[in-house]
């Protein structure tokens, strides 16, 4: 118990020194939200320059895509607040930096999250809620208590598979040391691909969605609340903290096999 309240410590700790230290150069700070806020901006106007030539996609107009938009940019936000030390964690393993979290008597989990914190996520996560009020406005979703249940539970299991995804990629660091290219491979099917419901997919890209759930990122939440699922599958949108927490538990595991087989790049 004491060595918890220790780590606890040690982490509130490095999170109050990265906020002061961030103050030091705020035109950059605001510079960096602005940019973030205006790509957001940037791919919403694509989807509405796609739609403006189509009613519809599968269905699904431009209110409606932009609500599974929101999932993705908000809980992205949320996912790398805390794990940004895992964004560029094939640089760290590279220049052999990891070899010093080995040493020392905490996790190295726990010793990636204290190293970063990513506090222009701020700019996600604001877009995320202009963008839920947008859409909110235009659908005129009835906030029952399950719909608020099924909003909190889908924003929280979206950012536990993008921490996920980010937690598989760095273990991947171990093995192929260089994952750069990988990482900006995963973000770019998030962001491009599923911003759309998956029914433009086949059905090969469906199940491999599904199974490595990427779809619960945005589809299955975004679907559980809006109803629009013609399949009749929808309705596994409505346990998106299970897969989730299946998905993070298993990378986790994977995690832990990568460091016992762990080579020294030697730098």
């Amino acid at each position: 118990m004491e060595d918890e309240m220790s780590g606890l410590r040690l982490y509130i700790r490095s999170m109050i020194l990265q906020v002061r230290s961030s103050q030091q150069y705020r035109f950059n700070y605001f510079l960096t939200i602005f940019t973030v806020v205006f790509h957001y901006a940037v791919q919403l106007f694509a989807i509405w320059l796609t739609l403006s030539h189509y009613d519809n996609i599968r269905g699904w107009n431009i209110y409606e895509i932009s609500f599974i938009y929101m999932f993705f940019v908000l809980s992205y936000g949320i996912m790398i607040t805390f794990f940004a030390g895992f964004r560029d964690f094939s640089v760290f393993v590279r220049n052999g930096d990891f070899d010093i979290l080995l040493v020392r008597p905490h996790s190295t989990l726990f010793q990636v999250l204290c190293g970063r914190l990513e506090l222009t996520s701020i700019a996600q996560i604001a877009s995320g809620i202009v963008l839920f009020v947008w859409c909110n406005y235009h659908l005129h979703i009835e906030w029952s208590l399950k719909n608020i249940f099924l909003l909190i539970q889908g924003i929280v299991g979206a950012s536990i598979i993008q921490a996920s995804l980010l937690l598989f990629w760095s273990s991947l660091s171990f093995w192929i040391v260089d994952t750069s290219a990988l990482v900006r491979f995963g973000w770019t099917l998030n962001s491009n691909y599923l911003t759309y419901p998956i029914e433009v997919f086949n059905k090969t890209a469906k199940w491999i969605f599904t199974v490595f759930p990427i779809a619960f990122i945005s589809y299955y939440p975004a679907n559980a609340i809006l109803n629009k699922d013609e399949n009749g599958f929808g309705f596994i949108g409505q346990f998106t903290i299970l897969p989730s927490i299946l998905f993070f538990a298993l990378v986790f595991l994977f995690w832990l096999y990568s460091i016992r087989h762990y080579n020294s790049t030697g730098n």
